[in-house]
Parts: C-alpha cells; sequence; structure tokens
C-alpha cells in the first residue's frame, strides 16, 4: 500500500490516532484512520478514512453488504480533510469470502471487475471534497485456511489525492507526534 501511495516502506504509520489532532473525539472525524509519513518529511502527511464492504462470492454470483454504509464516510472523510493534510483518501477495504467460488482457480476468487467497478462508482460518486482521493484495498478468502494461509491482498489508488500545503501548526503536531511514537 505504501508503494501505491508514493511512501517508501520506511514511512511511519499509526491507527486509530486522536490526540493532538483530534480534540474534540465525538465530533467527526472520531479518528485518523490511518496516519502515514515520511520520517523526513512531517509536512506531507497522509490520512486514510477506511470503510469496509463484505463480498460473498457463491457459483459466479457476488453479494455486496454494506456498500450503503460507505454513505457515511462523506461525513468524516470531510472532517478529516478539514484537519489540512498534505493528502487525504478514502480507503475502501472490501473483505470478501470467495471460499464457495470453486468454479474457479484459488487464485481468482475475488472481487469481478462488474463489483469492483460498481463499489468505485459508489465511493467516487460521494460528496467529497475536491481533492480526496480513493484507494481500494480487497482482503480475499478463497479457501477454507485462514487467510493468514491462504489469502489474497489487492492494493490500488482509484484516484490519486491532490497534494496540498499544510499549515505549520499541523505539520509542528505531526513532527511533535512523529518523534513521541518512535
Amino acid at each position: 500500500m505504501l508503494d501505491e501511495l508514493s511512501l517508501s516502506l520506511t514511512a511511519a504509520s499509526y491507527a486509530e490516532v486522536r490526540s493532538p489532532f483530534i480534540t474534540n473525539p465525538n465530533k467527526k472525524p472520531g479518528d485518523i484512520d490511518l496516519l502515514l509519513c515520511e520520517g523526513g518529511s512531517p509536512n506531507q502527511a497522509v490520512a486514510v478514512e477506511w470503510k469496509r464492504v463484505k463480498i460473498r462470492a457463491i457459483d459466479g454470483t457476488e453479494r455486496i453488504n454494506r456498500l450503503e454504509a460507505l454513505g457515511g464516510a462523506e461525513t468524516q472523510t470531510t472532517a478529516l480533510f478539514h484537519l489540512g493534510f498534505c493528502r487525504t483518501y478514502l480507503g475502501v477495504v472490501a473483505i470478501t469470502d470467495g471460499r464457495a467460488n470453486d468454479a474457479q482457480n484459488f487464485i481468482f476468487r475475488g472481487t469481478s471487475d462488474t463489483t469492483y467497478r460498481r463499489i468505485i462508482e459508489f465511493a467516487g460518486g460521494l460528496s467529497l471534497p475536491e481533492g480526496v482521493g480513493l484507494v481500494y484495498m480487497e482482503i480475499v478468502q478463497p479457501v477454507q485456511r485462514a487467510i493468514s494461509e491462504a489469502g489474497v491482498l489487492s492494493v490500488a489508488v482509484a484516484r490519486e489525492a491532490k497534494h496540498r500545503a499544510q499549515t505549520a501548526d499541523l505539520t509542528a503536531r505531526v513532527n511533535n507526534y512523529l518523534h513521541r511514537n518512535v
């Protein structure tokens, strides 16, 4: 994923970040799902709001659950964008259960192109600020074995986030956060 977002493998990553960026956890965004930053570039931090959809594939037919839950991403992603990070993304994680889809080879039991396009078009049609990017991640369980033993992971940037200048205050908070959490 780091490569897809044009970050190095040494970039710092932090999940469910609140302080010092979120001052009121009862307001949107409640947290930053994923904060990414190159160590020497706190002025180029990347923030991601993740939403999950579930896909069940049986004999070539796919059923998407929780697609409408992506609608809730508008408020959270917009609030995250307004915090002022260099780049902001809405991330969609598709969890695909392909165990019952034995009509295809193990490696091809993920989401079909049609379902992928449906998810991306839905997410891309949300009312998000111009400049917010869209990243898609799919995790597939193709067989009965645990995902860690026989899973498939795919990541793609469906729409690049536009780079913008961070404020000096936000950059200072990112820098302090990086130094406190090394």
